[in-house]
């Protein structure tokens, strides 16, 4: 006699509401960790704000990311990408030096930056200051790329990428204005880069990468006194 088959699983009924509030949640998350750490508590850690960062921005969404059902390696904490993708990030920064040339002979950016002065005092001033720009980028691109993009990452590349960039474009609110849609833009790119990747990685490079040749532009303009166009 023919052995019965066992009965085959079914998905669940309810698998994408599931996604769909573990999306809100981490878009609803993220939304009110920045909400506390630009608005609520501007005065909270004024003087260092880096751990003001690392808290909101890295140390509570790490400890958060059980209930988006994440592991830190799938919230993008992981060695990706391969080497066709480090010539990408390479070829990424060189199209960006024209436009960062031009915009660091204003004064509203070789003013601006880099954000604290005591960076423009020195050799050794300019490279602690540009490790803790490391170190935040990291943490920025974690919070951003990884916590809120990979947490929405079931709704797809497209919805997740997009709703990743809107709150970071919003961050930039108070910076010189032409960087908001700098930032819609470089969001947008961020985001596509690390989706490909699955990590974090790529994009802390070439953000950081851009940072440092604005900040070495921005100096030299600064230091050589240029008056506006």
């Amino acid at each position: 006699m023919p052995r019965p088959c066992p009965p085959q699983r079914r998905p669940a009924a309810n698998q994408p509401t599931r996604n769909a509030l573990r999306a809100i949640a981490a878009f609803a998350i993220s939304v009110l960790l920045i909400y506390a750490r630009y608005y609520l508590a501007p005065g909270f850690l004024s003087q260092v704000p880096f751990i003001r960062d690392m808290i909101f921005l890295f140390l509570i969404p790490i400890l958060l990311l059980p209930l988006l059902k994440l592991r830190p390696s799938e919230a993008g904490l992981q060695v990706g990408g391969s080497k066709a993708q480090l010539i990408f990030v390479a070829l990424a920064l060189l199209a960006s030096l024209p436009p960062l040339f031009l915009a660091a002979q204003s004064p509203v950016f070789y003013t601006y930056y880099p954000l604290f002065g005591w960076a423009r005092e020195g050799v050794a001033n300019l490279a602690a200051y540009e490790f803790l720009i490391l170190i935040f980028m990291l943490v920025t691109e974690f919070f951003f790329r990884g916590f809120l993009m990979m947490g929405m990452s079931r709704l797809g590349a497209p919805a997740a990428i997009t709703l990743q960039a809107i709150p970071y474009t919003l961050v930039h609110f108070g910076k010189p204005p032409l960087e908001i849609p700098a930032s819609l833009i470089a969001g947008l790119f961020f985001g596509w880069m690390d989706w490909r990747a699955k990590s974090v990685l790529p994009s802390t490079l070439l953000h950081w990468c851009i940072n440092l040749a604005f900040d070495l532009l921005c100096l030299h303009f600064y230091f050589a006194g240029l008056r506006p166009l």
